[in-house]
């Protein structure tokens, strides 16, 4: 059986996707859905510092919110797919 990897860069989504497991690796975390079909998303999940490789603060509207609306959008395609 396949999974669905959805890859994010980011800290708290888990506490607004309630059936997502997280992995943990060396420098990022990983959502995972299972399913049959394999789907990947990166997004940023912290403003960039300018002249720095640090990370800045939380980038809420344009890493946070779309990770968010990409497992949900993922959810709920799962409910109306017939796979």
């Amino acid at each position: 059986m396949l999974y669905s990897h959805v890859t994010l860069l980011m800290l708290r989504v888990m506490d607004v996707i309630t059936k997502t497991s997280v992995q943990q690796s060396a420098r990022m975390l990983v959502a995972e859905i299972p399913g049959d079909i394999q789907i990947g998303a990166l997004f940023p999940m912290h403003r960039q510092i300018a002249g720095s490789e640090g990370c800045g603060a939380i980038w809420e509207q344009y890493g946070i919110q779309r990770a968010e609306v990409a497992i949900l959008t993922i959810q709920e395609l799962n409910k109306i797919l017939p796979f």
